[in-house]
């Protein structure tokens, strides 16, 4: 007769720490919302400049050399592509925040030795 060997039973210690580290990981992307609605209202900001802008080149086309006009219209061009810029900022911190919370489930999976579907 062979001895079976004693079920595994995890250490309620470990278990709780095991816990405790992942709900701060997963806790942890609440960090970033203060940067996220800085984005927005930068965003918000940039609207607002943009549309001061072009109400003011509007008003001044009649009257405006050549020059002056593409001034504006260069202006306008570079407070969009700001804004275009931060969206992207926005964008890519998004992504990223995904991508390193679902490395560390993976790692903490792994880490855990959970076997699913296997013998």
């Amino acid at each position: 007769m062979t001895e079976q060997p004693a079920p595994y039973r995890p250490n309620p210690t470990f278990k709780r720490v095991e816990s405790g580290l992942e709900s701060l990981i997963f806790n942890s992307r609440w960090l970033m919302a203060p940067f996220y609605f800085g984005l927005v209202v930068s965003l918000a900001v940039l609207l607002y400049k943009f549309v001061a802008l072009l109400w003011e080149f509007i008003l001044h086309v009649p009257h405006a050399k050549e020059s002056d006009i593409i001034l504006g219209a260069l202006s306008l061009i570079d407070v969009s592509l700001t804004g275009n810029l931060i969206l992207m900022g926005w964008l890519v911190g998004v992504h990223l925040v995904f991508v390193v919370s679902a490395a560390m489930l993976a790692l903490s999976d792994r880490w855990g030795g959970n076997d699913h579907g296997g013998e």
